[in-house]
């Protein structure tokens, strides 16, 4: 009784493999795309929460009271050199105890002002190219 080989001929295989690299070659643009948008997304909602507890501190009347290690300056949270680091602590808002990591860039800085009680939340990069996060998107 002779046996017969029933597995994939190298031919098939490699067929199989580049079949798989061109869906690969296809597709991972556009997961990078959705994990980019999903991550902008992420910081639009941390910059909503920070802004809705800004918000609250002005209506109390204590947004004079916020303050991280770096400043408090005509209305605005930002260092001398630009904006705050995330995971920097902050006080005086209440649900909130540190400015959020940006999930877009991890260097990226936050910058946040409320001139005329209109909260404003922008993300600086290492370049010192702002772009607004808050109230509306405007980066790329």
């Amino acid at each position: 009784m002779e046996r017969k080989n029933k597995g994939f001929s190298l031919v098939e295989l490699i067929i199989v493999i580049a079949i798989m690299l061109v869906l690969v070659g296809i597709l991972a643009p556009q997961f990078v795309k959705y994990v980019h948008r999903a991550r902008i997304a992420a910081d639009m909602a941390s910059a909503e929460e920070l802004a809705q507890a800004i918000y609250a501190a002005i209506a109390d009347g204590t947004d004079g009271n916020i303050r991280t290690e770096y400043s408090v300056i005509a209305k605005s949270l930002a260092s001398s050199s630009g904006g705050i680091p995330g995971g920097t602590a902050v006080t005086g808002l209440d649900g909130v105890t540190n400015i959020p990591i940006s999930q877009i860039n991890k260097n990226y800085r936050w910058i946040i002002e409320w001139p005329d009680d209109e909260v404003m939340i922008r993300l600086q990069t290492a370049g010192y190219r702002d772009f607004y996060i808050y109230p509306e998107y405007t980066g790329d």
